[in-house]
């Protein structure tokens, strides 16, 4: 057990809020060949905290020979109706920038005329992608990012109540935490009624979420009543898992693989088809206006 390490600073994971009891109950549990490798081992007394349980943080070094890819979080959308005449400035400025430095012009393969031109194909691939690039990096240094909602009624009854538990936790930390007095109980209050603000306002996130779209139709604010509607959709959304007889994710992508190939491939493509058809509408239009019709 980790409080064995000689890195631990663990004094205690678990108060009683009605004895002010102290216990170490709280633990993490290695095996004997990353034992050696814990670096750090303490446990965080936050005043944010609405358990009786703290939480305890494990650092571990270890060499190992490779180590795994994992995918790589998506970066945060640009919010471009939150984007003023100074971030749009600086995104023009930013992007003449990344044009110069990452977009070689093409100019033989952009000028090309042939239909299916395989000689540029390449070129234009890294042509795109270096201008999408371009394009994406310049949004995510100018633009805000979209930011993500935070729970109804959370700011408006909850973010008060939580900065004052932090302030008295603090205040208490810095004087001994001493038990009895006025300092601990002004801690012991604020951290009572934030956990009690907190716990109504998930209770009560039907009504709150009704009453934001409400004040947004009232207002006329329709972006923000579509943006209520798209988080409340999202959260009841479920993904089927079987798609014409499919089941799982592969096998249910294999399904739309084979059916927008089949969709593309059903209109012609190659210059020889695309002449014919050509030739087709040519002598339609030519027959309708030698009868009159056109």
């Amino acid at each position: 057990m980790c409080p064995n390490v000689p890195s631990s600073q663990v004094d205690f994971t678990y108060v009683n809020s009605a004895t002010g009891a102290k216990f170490v109950l709280d633990h993490f549990i290695v095996s004997h060949n990353v034992f050696n490798g814990v670096s750090r081992y303490v446990v965080l007394h936050d005043g944010d905290n609405l358990s009786d349980h703290h939480p305890v943080q494990l650092e571990l070094c270890i060499d190992v020979e490779y180590s795994t890819c994992c995918k790589a979080q998506p970066s945060p959308r640009p919010a471009w109706h939150r984007a003023g005449e100074l971030h749009l400035q600086r995104y023009r400025e930013h992007l003449q920038n990344e044009l110069l430095m990452r977009v070689e012009i093409l100019t033989e393969a952009l000028a090309c005329r042939t239909f299916n031109c395989s000689d540029h194909l390449d070129d234009l691939k890294v042509y795109y992608a270096a201008f999408m690039k371009a394009l994406a990096s310049s949004a995510n240094a100018c633009i805000p990012a979209w930011k993500k909602k935070a729970m109804a009624g959370w700011s408006e009854h909850v973010a008060d109540w939580k900065e004052k538990a932090i302030f008295w936790h603090s205040m208490w930390l810095s004087g001994g935490q001493v038990h009895g007095g006025w300092l601990h109980a002004i801690m012991l209050e604020t951290r009572a009624e934030y956990k009690r603000v907190s716990r109504w306002v998930v209770r009560n996130q039907e009504k709150l979420v009704a009453g934001c779209m409400a004040d947004t139709l009232c207002e006329n604010r329709s972006r923000d009543l579509w943006s209520e509607i798209k988080q409340e959709k999202d959260s009841n959304c479920r993904q089927s898992n079987v798609i014409n007889g499919a089941v799982g994710s592969h096998d249910s992508c294999q399904v739309f693989n084979e059916t927008y190939k089949s969709l593309y491939q059903s209109v012609p493509s190659s210059e020889s088809e695309l002449n014919i058809l050509y030739e087709e509408l040519k002598a339609g239009i030519r027959d309708k206006c030698q009868s009159g019709a056109c």
